[in-house]
């Protein structure tokens, strides 16, 4: 999400790769900029660190306000696109890395199918409620692609049943076809 916010922002941007070492880890170097261990990590070019892909997602479409990939300030749509990120980042990503990481999430190894069974629980609830934020729009804040569809497009990306996901979530499935619409979210995601 947000290299391709770079990307549609025409912000100047270099990445550094780090690779997971073979026991799944990242390097010592990953650790020197985050202290989490963590990716995406953003330096500014004054130097700022920025963590968290929906801070940085805000930063990126903030940054850019010609872009209009988030509502400014004072807008009366920046209500809803502050609830829908937060909402996001908030839940739908920490049940995802349940769903996905559930070892993480205990020190018994027995119990990671239950955490696995109740965050696709939560991920269902999630993607419910962010269907009722969407309603019969195209996308979540306007009639065209914001951050917020674009952060939304990133955990759809990560289902692994893109047909079941469809089935349940119409009308998400429909969003996201449109945010791969974009050629330059689709050619990043490429």
């Amino acid at each position: 999400v947000c290299e391709a916010l770079l990307e549609m922002t025409g912000t100047p941007y270099e990445i550094t790769v780090m690779d997971k070492r073979e026991d799944g880890s990242y390097p010592p170097e990953l650790f020197a900029v985050n202290p989490l261990g963590q990716v995406p990590a953003l330096i500014t070019q004054d130097g700022t660190l920025l963590t968290e892909s929906g801070a940085i997602t805000m930063w990126i479409a903030d940054g850019a306000p010609q872009s209009k990939l988030a509502p400014a300030i004072g807008d009366p749509k920046r209500a809803k696109y502050l609830r829908a990120m937060f909402f996001m980042a908030a839940n739908c990503y920490m049940s995802a890395l349940r769903f996905y990481y559930p070892h993480r999430y205990s020190t018994d190894e027995s119990h990671a199918e239950a955490i696995r069974n109740k965050a696709r629980e939560h991920m269902d609830r999630e993607f419910a409620i962010l269907t009722a934020i969407l309603g019969t729009d195209d996308f979540l804040i306007s009639d065209t692609i914001s951050a917020a569809d674009i952060y939304l497009s990133m955990m759809i990306s990560w289902e692994e049943d893109s047909a079941h996901f469809a089935s349940q979530f119409p009308a998400l499935a429909k969003l996201n076809a449109r945010v791969w619409d974009n050629k330059t979210v689709a050619a990043v995601w490429q």
